[in-house]
């Protein structure tokens, strides 16, 4: 065929597709009224869909949903006017992921999907019967990263691991970085969220800017995607407590977390998290080809792969390091730089992934050993805690393996509930704990794998 069929031929066809894509209807909003369901509601989505060339197929319009990766069930929709459709999704158990999505045609057959790429994104909940905690509102089982309850008015609770002294932002430079408070559940993936601290309308929250490291406190407000990053707004402080231990950084390599933009699900689980990375080398002093107050790491035994360097953020808290011109107490990043560990907020702006170290401890420059966070720590925490009712035990697990669960009182005595041993596969897996039925006061649980044994302390509130 010569060029000029062929380009005949090709007008031809995206001529045909843009036509038929104008003969779609259209979807335009997908909503629910809850963030987080319990095990006794049912969920109506509301669909509003809107025809395109031909009337809508009342008949068509439905909403699909899968629970737990399962097979999907759909449910037809009710009109209730010219472009308002509802379908209650059946009340699911607790701990439940539940992704949906909805359809409808016209009386053509022309169909529409929302999400449009469902292999994407699709709209999800979780089912929660106790208090939500961190890792509620940060989980996604979507590539998009985004939280499944933004827009929601959440409560959730944690420590303090980053102030305004830490990270202050840039003030003068509107549209800069934004000063933020970050707090941490624990040291599990999916355990950290930023506070912004200027409210919506561009002003500053005192009670947020008065917050120091190691307090533990309980906020409420608004879930929101800044920028990519998944952060509170207009958040109050519901509950302070006194300054405690924060948890400890989990350890990554540069080349989990990298330097590409995008989506990178390991590094969005350990988002709004203190991380670190040890035995790194400074591979660019600066991310060409503009100066953004960025840098490059590797670790040094992959020093010459550009695909495990990662960004390192120095233009939002004073860890005292610079990529510009030093100011008095600052010093310049200088290519080879050579730190045993460094540590920071791990954050999302501009499409890309990038550690902020709060202040100079967290650039380890000497020292007989790199500081090491529990791995039990890391991979099994319990939350909430301190729980009025019902906990979750969440635990990641590097393989499959068998798993004994046992709840213990505060002398270490086995509790009347039972031991329970399930074999789970790789993967981070949350179990619901029954510690409801235990008395006030100060309790255990005992997780054993091939691994180990690991013992965690729980705090029942009465």
């Amino acid at each position: 065929m010569n060029r000029l069929a062929t380009t005949l031929l090709l007008g031809m066809v995206m001529t045909a597709a843009a036509a038929h894509a104008q003969d779609l209807p259209d979807i335009s909003a997908v909503r629910r009224p809850m963030a987080f369901p319990t095990s006794s509601n049912q969920v109506v989505v509301t669909v509003i869909a809107h025809p395109a060339t031909n009337p809508l197929d009342a008949a068509s319009a439905k909403v699909c949903f899968s629970v737990d990766g399962s097979a999907a069930n759909c449910v037809d929709a009710t009109r209730t006017d010219d472009t308002t459709f509802t379908a209650a999704i059946p009340a699911q158990k607790a701990e439940s992921i539940v992704t949906y999505w909805a359809t409808i045609a016209d009386d053509k057959g022309n169909s529409q999907i929302s999400p449009s790429d469902t292999s994407f994104f699709k709209y999800f909940y979780v089912v929660i019967d106790n208090r939500v905690a961190i890792y509620d509102v940060q989980f996604t089982p979507n590539q998009s990263g985004a939280s499944g309850v933004a827009g929601f008015q959440v409560e959730v609770g944690g420590s303090v691991v980053a102030d305004t002294s830490d990270l202050p932002g840039g003030p003068d430079a509107p549209g800069g970085p934004e000063p933020m408070v970050v707090l941490q559940e624990s040291g599990g993936s999916w355990g950290g969220i930023s506070l912004l601290v200027k409210d919506s309308s561009g002003a500053i929250i005192p009670e947020l800017a008065a917050l120091q490291r190691g307090e533990r406190v309980l906020v409420r407000g608004t879930v929101q995607e800044h920028f990519g990053l998944t952060v509170i707004q207009n958040a109050t402080v519901v509950d302070k407590q006194a300054t405690g231990p924060i948890p400890s950084p989990v350890n990554r390599s540069t080349a989990q977390i990298g330097n590409g933009e995008g989506e990178n699900r390991d590094a969005e689980r350990w988002e709004s998290m203190l991380v670190q990375y040890q035995d790194v080398v400074v591979t660019a002093d600066t991310t060409a080809p503009t100066n953004t107050g960025q840098y490059l790491v590797a670790n040094v035994d992959e020093k010459e792969n550009q695909a495990a360097w990662a960004r390192i953020e120095t233009d939002n808290s004073n860890a005292g390091y610079t990529t510009r011109t030093p100011t008095v107490g600052e010093k310049k990043i200088v290519e080879g730089n050579h730190f045993l560990a460094i540590v920071g907020v791990m954050t999302y702006a501009d499409s890309s992934f990038k550690l902020v170290p709060r202040k100079p401890d967290d650039y380890l420059t000497t020292g007989l050993a790199v500081r090491q966070p529990s791995a039990a720590a890391a991979n099994i925490v319990v939350s909430p805690n301190p729980t009025p009712s019902g906990t979750v035990l969440q635990l990641t697990l590097p393989t499959a393996t068998p798993v004994t669960v046992e709840l213990l009182d505060a002398l270490g005595h086995q509790c009347a509930i039972p031991a329970t041993e399930i074999r789970l596969p790789e993967g981070t897996h949350r179990l619901q704990l029954p510690t409801e039925q235990l008395p006030a006061g100060a309790a255990f649980v005992r997780v054993s794998t091939h691994g180990g044994v690991t013992t965690l302390p729980v705090i029942i509130l009465p």
